[in-house]
């Protein structure tokens, strides 16, 4: 994909078995070892540099606090997301990416009621995300795969020309893509 203009490239998906930082310096060594390497080969082959999302080091991508004062590096630190996946009531927005979104750029890679966070909360979230002008993507496309954005019509198959229903989680997404923002 390095000639192909339009792609983003994610460099890990949920660091776990760090739930009280201690291994969060570990975390953004791979992360920037990550964004290095991409880098690497876009400077090899002289293409613009992509942007790379890096994760939140703890808490399955949650916390992006780490990154306040240890921003990644790689390639002077340019082109550079930060990607958090919330599952949480409205009330723990600021610490998971309100506070991180005033300085760096954040992207809310998934998000949606479920491990705590209800539908109101996700209506918040998307509310709060559009004021703040954060790119978020809702989790998931899917009908057995909770938060399930599509009821199970597959009669236990693989979903292959199933009827798309929307799950009423899914009818707050649609209805909200239909609002311009």
């Amino acid at each position: 994909f390095a000639s192909t203009p339009h792609v983003l490239f994610g460099v890990s998906n949920e660091p776990q078995s760090n739930f009280d930082g201690a291994l969060d310096a570990q975390v953004w060594a791979a992360m920037n070892a990550g964004v290095a390497a991409i880098r690497a080969v876009e400077d090899e082959v002289r293409v613009p540099h992509h942007i790379v999302a890096v994760q939140g080091t703890r808490d399955w991508g949650r916390q992006l606090d780490y990154y306040l004062t240890h921003p990644i590096t790689a390639g002077a630190g340019t082109n550079v997301a930060y990607e958090t996946h919330i599952y949480d009531p409205a009330i723990d927005f600021p610490a998971l990416f309100e506070t991180a979104a005033q300085t760096l750029p954040v992207i809310i890679g998934e998000f949606g009621p479920s491990q705590g966070m209800s539908e109101a909360d996700a209506s918040a979230l998307l509310q709060a995300a559009e004021q703040m002008e954060i790119p978020h993507l809702a989790w998931t496309f899917h009908m057995r795969c909770s938060p399930n954005l599509l009821v199970d019509n597959s009669n236990g198959n693989c979903g292959r020309g199933m009827l798309l229903q929307p799950t009423s989680w899914g009818k707050l997404v649609k209805d909200r893509f239909a609002i311009p923002w």
